[in-house]
């Protein structure tokens, strides 16, 4: 073979190689790289950017807890105490992924709310007419919002690092569930544990119920919650809850509160 004619083969294949490295680093890159591809005119429009907000929640939870290292706090957290609040607002009650309408967060360090954020997200799916009634979101109003998936994605940078996950109700954790199957940036096998707020606030505020209102729990317990289905006002209301429910649980000599398997337990497994 003409030296010519193999060195054109051999640095055409290297550049083949190359396109093919650089297309599979953007396909693979990581969320935390992406999160400033969306263009500024397409961000959200709920008041914050919602990339800004995870990322400075990221750093914060990872200066606060490793020194600005990187790590899996699963040994080094106290999970009633430390633990990063999801709540969701949809527009149905399917529990998937795609009905994603409003996420709130609230991030709990040592017993305090350290940060709280939201953002509104464009649903996959039409707003039902009863969803509609009980958050006031509406098609009209989410219409120009982040995508769900784009939303959800950029979460799930936050959820990786591994930190318990608390929500009122097990309808949070099944959307995040749905997210995990269907997404690259939803698998979240690290999340060390998930705590049912509702089940922990039934069992020690009203033992034989099956279930209480989130707003039922804040009133027993002494926690004011102003604005119920604003995903964010959830998020910090069931924060301040978890607080309370620690304070009772600690207290309870003579252990009458069983925290069962079913209010905490291990999700993506």
């Amino acid at each position: 073979m003409d030296s010519n004619i193999a060195t054109v083969i051999v640095l055409s294949v290297a550049l083949l190689a190359a396109l093919a490295g650089i297309l599979a680093y953007r396909h693979y890159k990581p969320i935390s790289k992406r999160l400033h591809d969306i263009p500024a005119d397409k961000r959200d429009k709920s008041g914050s950017n919602w990339s800004d907000d995870i990322l400075a929640m990221y750093k914060s939870t990872r200066d606060r807890l490793t020194d600005g290292k990187a790590g899996n706090f699963e040994l080094a957290v106290n999970p009633f105490k430390t633990h990063l609040v999801v709540d969701f607002e949809t527009a149905n009650l399917t529990r998937s992924w795609d009905s994603v309408a409003s996420v709130g967060l609230a991030l709990v360090i040592d017993g305090k709310t350290i940060e709280t954020t939201h953002t509104l997200a464009r649903p996959r799916v039409s707003m039902d007419a009863g969803a509609s009634q009980v958050n006031g979101l509406t098609d009209k109003i989410l219409s120009d919002e982040l995508d769900v998936e784009y939303v959800l994605g950029v979460l799930c940078m936050m959820l990786k690092m591994g930190l318990p996950i608390v929500s009122y109700n097990n309808f949070d954790l099944e959307i995040l569930s749905s997210f995990s199957a269907h997404s690259e940036y939803g698998e979240l096998h690290s999340v060390p544990l998930h705590i049912d707020a509702m089940l922990l606030a039934t069992e020690v505020y009203t033992p034989g119920r099956k279930w209480l209102k989130l707003e039922e729990a804040c009133d027993i317990a002494g926690v004011t919650l102003t604005n119920a289905h604003n995903a964010e006002a959830d998020a910090i209301a069931t924060a301040q809850l978890m607080s309370k429910l620690f304070t009772v649980i600690e207290n309870d000599d003579a252990d009458r509160i069983k925290v069962e398997p079913s209010m905490k337990h291990q999700p993506f497994l």
